[in-house]
């Protein structure tokens, strides 16, 4: 599984700085269920609210494992913005973070916005993410408020619903965590990890196996199951010798 993957969090005073522990505390959480790693999902961080707070963030080569960036979300200031830049953070990751110099080749690139509100450059925010959308990077806003600008989420996304979240507060962000792991997966078209959802089916012949393999291939199942792919429902079927 390969994702190139910038996040974008607002740090305006609007998000408060409860709001803004959350906010970090969610993408943790987030960072947690993905599959970190040069060859595997690779992240950015980018904070913004008057313009962008680069010296805050991280780009897709600063950390390559899940602790490293964890520890780093969690030292992430909130920077108490008096304007909401969402337009300058989408093109500061278009033209940084995800711009073909950063990339690897082939692997898709996934921008997701985090905010509470309106920026106060509706029209900027717009074609910022135009031009991202154009630069083949799939974009998600996950909105967070009572007062949400949903025709400004329709602009980042590209008018697709799917690739919109709303909450009414950041405690309310881990109620959309899996969701929004499992919305990219399977728009990405990856495994993202022991929280997909997998149906898995194991097959063997005991008789061909005899006892000894046969012990080995419960066992081999067991510690895959529990141990290396984490699936919640599978299923064995000992294939008997009358239907081969």
């Amino acid at each position: 599984m390969s994702i190139e993957l910038a996040i974008k969090l607002s740090s305006s005073v609007s998000v408060r700085s409860t709001g803004f522990e959350e906010g970090k505390a969610f993408l943790q959480e987030f960072i947690e269920q993905l599959e970190i790693g040069p060859q595997r999902t690779r992240v950015s961080l980018l904070t913004f609210g008057d313009g962008v707070y680069v010296r805050d963030g991280f780009n897709l080569t600063t950390y390559a494992t899940k602790d490293q960036m964890i520890e780093a979300i969690k030292r992430v200031p909130f920077r108490s913005g008096r304007l909401t830049a969402t337009g300058k953070a989408i093109d500061y990751m278009r033209s940084k973070q995800l711009d073909e110099t950063k990339v690897r080749p082939g692997v898709q690139k996934v921008c997701i916005v985090i905010t509470d509100g309106n920026s106060q450059e509706g029209n900027k925010t717009k074609e910022a993410a135009k031009k991202a959308r154009s630069d083949n990077i799939i974009m998600y806003a996950v909105a967070v408020g009572e007062y949400i600008n949903d025709p400004e989420l329709a602009s980042i996304t590209g008018n697709v619903k799917d690739r919109v979240a709303k909450v009414s507060n950041y405690t309310q962000l881990k109620t959309i965590q899996e969701k929004l792991v499992n919305m990219i997966c399977r728009q990405v078209r990856v495994s993202c990890g022991e929280r997909s959802a997998t149906d898995v089916l194991f097959v063997f012949d005991p008789r061909a196996l005899v006892n000894h393999l046969t012990t080995r291939a419960i066992r081999f199942v067991s510690q895959t199951q529990r141990e290396q792919l984490g699936f919640e429902y599978y299923g064995v079927f000992s294939c008997p010798e009358d239907v081969r």
